[in-house]
Order: structure tokens, then sequence, then C-alpha cells
């Protein structure tokens, strides 16, 4: 199911404008004879794509590259104008906004609970390896249970949100960025890279995360690994003729054939 995220506009030169995201919006789910839509039936999709999840902003808490930070505060003000004018336009969406942690979480959701169905989180695990060994395994085994403890933790926070909102559609999780990342020592220093292959200890670790979403599926609506394809991905292209399946590919393989019912179904 496609999830479009919005340029919230913290690039002080490439930063968008809610103008901006109303049109890519209209464009994606507009009819055909709207301004934006008969542009898309110009580039030769006549029938609107119905994206239903949109995310507003993107780890607006970092200075990323040019990206500016942003407290609590400013984005939780920034996202009601930008969620109250989308909601109003587009009612039958489902939005997200930009999560963190406890504190972070509690500013966005008393200005915009009612406005949105999602907080995202991001969750990286960072295995360092030297001489093409893992070091301080621990580091990364165990990484999997304490990305759960924060899970558990923002989600008695959203039960408290979605009980004093009487929400009949609760509030959730959407972990729309998770992998295992790793930083190769070379050149005498750890450096990060998108480009290390996934190896053995990535599959205890994939596993790991894969049945914390599911022990924690009431607080966890969406969770998406990055990248699926090259980088940390499941599958490694080679040229433009090649591929292989990585390590974890299969563990995605293996649950998606054998993890089928409800989460109750299972103990893991």
């Amino acid at each position: 199911m496609p999830y479009i995220n919005l340029n919230m506009g913290n690039d002080p030169e490439f930063g968008g404008t809610l103008w901006e995201a109303l049109e890519w919006m209209e464009y994606v789910n507009g009819p055909s004879d709207s301004n934006m839509g008969r542009l898309r039936v110009a580039n030769g999709i006549n029938e609107p794509y119905n994206v239903k999840y949109w995310c507003i902003g993107n780890e607006n808490y970092g200075p990323w590259g040019k990206h500016s930070k942003e407290s609590d505060t400013t984005y939780a003000n920034k996202l009601y104008k930008w969620a109250h004018v989308i909601k109003e336009k587009h009612p039958n969406i489902h939005l997200l906004g930009v999560g963190r942690s406890l504190k972070w979480n509690e500013e966005v959701l008393k200005k915009n609970g009612e406005l949105l169905d999602y907080l995202t989180q991001h969750y990286y695990v960072t295995s360092k390896i030297k001489d093409d060994k893992i070091q301080n395994a621990q580091n990364t085994l165990f990484a999997p249970a304490k990305m759960e403890a924060h899970i558990h933790s923002l989600g008695s926070q959203l039960d408290d949100f979605n009980a004093k909102l009487n929400r009949s559609n609760p509030l959730k999780l959407s972990i729309d960025e998770w992998n295992n990342r790793h930083s190769v020592f070379q050149n005498e220093k750890y450096t990060f890279t998108r480009h290390s292959p996934r190896r053995m200890f990535d599959v205890p670790v994939i596993a790991g995360m894969l049945n914390a979403f599911i022990r924690q599926s009431k607080y966890v609506g969406m969770a998406n690994y990055i990248f699926p394809v090259n980088a940390h991905g499941l599958i490694r292209t080679v040229g433009s003729n090649d591929a292989f399946e990585t390590s974890i590919y299969h563990v995605f393989k293996y649950y998606r054939e054998n993890l089928v019912g409800n989460h109750s179904d299972y103990k893991i």
C-alpha cells in the first residue's frame, strides 16, 4: 500500500510549502477535471492513485545536512497548520506526524492528537565491523529488546491519549524506517556505509525486530524496512542484468510464508 512523505520545508534551499503539498495531493488523488488532475491525465494517468497514507515532515528533530533542526514545540505548531488544512481538504486520508521521544510525542499529540492517525518512529541498529568481524556483538544482538522497550513506553503514552480523546480508531506508531546499519573500520576509524554486505549476524537482528513489532502490534500499525533493494537490502543488484538474494531476504521470505493469522496465535 503506497505511502507518501510530504516535504515540510525545513531545508532552507529545497524546503517545500503547504501550497506545494496540496498540489501534490491533488495531482495524486484529485479528479481528472481538477487543475493538477488535468496535469496527471496529460502525463498519461487518467484515474486518481487514491493514496491514503501521507506523512508531514521527516526527522524534523535532527540537523541532517542542510536540514534545519526543530524543537518539539516548533514542529507541533507547524504540523497543526498543515494537518488542519490537509484534513479539511482530504478528510478520508490517514495522516502521519513525526514522532520521537516521550517528551517530543507529548508535545506533538497535545496539539495534533485529533488530526493524526500515526506517529512515525525510526530505529537503526549499528553494527561495528573490523577485520570482517562484528565488534561488541551484544550491542547488536540485544538491540531489538531495547527498541521494544521504547515502543512499549510510547504505546502506554498512546493508550492515555486514545482514552482521553475517546478515539474509535486509535493512534498508532508507524516504524517507517528501520534496519541494521554497518560501521566498518577503515583508514583507522569506523565509517558508516550503505555498501557493506548483509551478513549472518543481520539475520537475528532483523528477526528480533520483526518479532518485537508482532508482539507490540497493538501499537505498531506499520513497519517499513529500509531499503528493500540494494544498500541494506534484501536483494542486491549486480550491474543491470543480475541480482542476488542477501541473508535477510530469507528472513522476510520465511516470515511471509509462515506467519499468517493473528499475532495472538504466536508465542514469539
